[in-house]
């Protein structure tokens, strides 16, 4: 491949590249080639200097010109389709992987080799490729025939393995945090925070498998199957449930309207029906809502025209259905369409002027605080909080809980025995109390 010319291995010749002396001998161009072949993505390359971590991306045949083999440098396992190291922009997944930091644990590494040893020969995991001294441990990597990484359906595949094989070592000190798509590891020949350098271990090239080999040892005991059919369980109930929302909003919809509506007729009982300077504003509103709630315009101009008849100085029927004409074409337009066909890119909807929120509308209609009082939806914040604190927490006719009304209460009984002349100590007898809290009365005294 050719990859790293001899100009770029001086710090860390041939003989340094191997493992150890009972391999064959390995560079990091045998690594490199077999990692990513001919792949035409980029990899990211990533390194660590005076503590600052720096990242670019490049195409394979400029690898060799980013690796830093004198100082920290890590390479992405799988590539992307353009120079940004990020899950949505994989383009191939190249292999299988885990980060085992077995020293973290306390467990060693021969124990952790061979532990590795172990579940290749209880099949629960094919050979890896190759296993890296990492320096805390090690990099155990599982080279597959590149699978596209833009398809939902392939990556979820992938994650799922990366769990599996997670599960299979994480006694030894497998990292949970390093299964993503887009993890960098430490390049071969690199150095660690120790100053080592990262080693191959074990190495073969033939050892490398299909995303669908991969998958038989995920499912060899069929639970990968029966985990995509609860899976497929699961998004149908949501569906189902999500169905049900809709129908409970439209519901909430309904209520709203029909609330606000009320609260409107008895904003005009609380004025007397004196609406002068609002008259206009509440028919419009009221009509639109009407709309909303009878989905029929002779009945929502029915109920308006009633309205309006109560005010002091109510309008004509026809100024009335002059007033009310626009939010009829607003209804008609809305008509049929869907909340989603009903926004605009920035989530408003399309019926702009018609989604008056509570606060606009106690300012158009300037409502006091202490009419808010007799109104259900339309309040303020601070209102609304007062009725919720009030709910939750009910007080007398004074104000107080009843934890406050019970201590106010025993501090005037306190108080009149104390007056009497008894002692702290006979006035706790007598109300069976203690004498802290006897001590405690009287200081609120």
């Amino acid at each position: 491949m050719g990859l790293l010319k001899p100009e770029n291995l001086t710090a860390i010749d041939m003989a340094d590249t191997y493992v150890s002396s009972a391999l064959p001998t390995i560079t990091l161009d045998n690594y490199i080639s077999t990692m990513y072949e001919d792949d035409c993505g980029y990899i990211a390359v990533a390194k660590k200097e005076r503590g600052k971590f720096t990242q670019t991306s490049v195409p394979l045949d400029l690898l060799a010109y980013y690796l830093n083999l004198e100082g920290t440098c890590y390479l992405s396992v799988n590539t992307f389709f353009r120079p940004s190291r990020a899950k949505r922009n994989v383009r191939h997944l190249n292999a299988f992987f885990l980060d085992i930091d077995c020293l973290k644990i306390g467990v060693s590494k021969e124990d952790a080799l061979r532990a590795i040893q172990h579940e290749v020969k209880r099949e629960t995991v094919p050979e890896p490729t190759c296993i890296i001294d990492s320096g805390n441990g090690y990099y155990a990597i599982w080279k597959t025939e590149s699978a596209p990484g833009k398809f939902p359906k392939v990556t979820r595949l992938y994650e799922h393995i990366q769990r599996y094989l997670y599960d299979i070592f994480k006694d030894i000190g497998a990292d949970a945090q390093a299964l993503d798509v887009s993890r960098v590891l430490r390049v071969p020949g690199s150095k660690t925070k120790a100053d080592k350098r990262v080693q191959i271990v074990t190495f073969n090239p033939q050892a490398t498998y299909t995303m669908r080999i991969m998958q038989e040892y995920l499912n060899f005991d069929g639970q990968y199957e029966e985990m995509l059919a609860d899976n497929e369980r699961r998004r149908k109930d949501k569906l189902a449930q999500h169905t049900k929302r809709n129908i409970k909003h439209l519901h909430n919809v309904y209520n709203l309207n029909i609330t606000r509506a009320r609260d409107f007729e008895m904003l005009c009982k609380l004025r007397n029906y004196d609406v002068t300077g609002f008259r206009d504003t509440l028919i419009y509103i009221y009509h639109y809502w009407m709309l909303l709630v009878h989905q029929d315009e002779k009945t929502a101009l029915y109920n308006t025209l009633n309205l309006n008849d109560s005010f002091l100085e109510p309008l004509t029927e026809d100024e009335v259905k002059s007033y009310v004409s626009s939010s009829v074409k607003m209804f008609r337009d809305i008509q049929g369409k869907s909340p989603e066909e009903l926004k605009l890119q920035a989530g408003v909807y399309k019926m702009r002027g018609y989604n008056f929120s509570n606060r606009k509308l106690i300012e158009l209609l300037a409502i006091t605080v202490e009419e808010q009082k007799y109104l259900k939806t339309i309040i303020s914040k601070e209102v609304k909080y007062q009725r919720n604190n009030e709910r939750r927490t009910p007080r007398n006719e004074d104000g107080l809980t009843p934890r406050e009304a019970a201590k106010k209460e025993l501090v005037a009984k306190v108080k009149e025995l104390h007056e009497k002349g008894l002692s702290n100590a006979q006035i706790a007898d007598k109300l069976d109390i203690s004498l802290s809290t006897v001590k405690r009365c009287r200081r609120a005294i």
